[in-house]
């Protein structure tokens, strides 16, 4: 799932619906832009991830939000968790033991990461930054030249971002910065 449809880009950049000459490209457009923004709020849709991670007192999963935890096992079959018997930081993914007992080092860890939204339910303010970001990628491609071209502003010098260049510009940061990760969360 993107966070946005075609359909909201071709409009975004003033492209006619039923012109086709454009859509396979603004798809990858739309598919990176989806990209970026999960990597700096973590995943909208629900998927399974399964990793081997390090045990001890808390588990840190790298895939966050977390919906919810399926199974923690040791890969050499010598302690696993009952999930149950676990506490989720669901915004963080951490995963503590309820009781005493670490869990092992390293386990094998399969959860849902995601936000158990649909594609309609994306917030606004999240579907706004991916238009900007497309806008701002496809107006780096084509200049002023070719369909429904946006102004300079996308290309704006000012709008780069420290780890993220000119691909997610600062006023599409803005409005993710409610969804951000927390820091130190890979």
């Amino acid at each position: 799932m993107s966070i946005i449809g075609l359909n909201d880009v071709k409009a975004e950049l003033n492209i006619s619906q039923v012109n086709t000459t454009w859509d396979a490209e603004l798809q990858v457009y739309t598919d990176a832009v989806t990209d970026l923004i999960e990597g700096y709020t973590g995943p909208w849709e629900n998927r399974t991830v399964a990793e081997t991670v390090r045990g001890g007192k808390m588990i840190i999963l790298s895939q966050i939000p977390v919906v919810s935890v399926t199974s923690i096992i040791d890969p050499r079959g010598i302690l696993t968790h009952n999930v149950a018997d676990t506490m989720l930081n669901a915004r963080a993914g951490s995963i503590r033991p309820k009781y005493a007992v670490p869990f092992a080092d390293p386990v094998d860890v399969v959860y849902v990461a995601g936000r158990n939204v649909t594609a309609d339910a994306i917030p606004s303010s999240v579907q706004i930054a991916a238009r900007i970001a497309v806008a701002n990628l496809w107006q780096t491609q084509r200049g002023n030249a070719g369909a429904g071209a946006q102004s300079d502003t996308y290309a704006d010098e000012r709008e780069r971002t420290p780890g993220f260049g000119f691909a997610l510009p600062n006023r599409a940061l803005a409005l993710l910065k409610r969804y951000r990760k927390p820091t130190g969360i890979g």
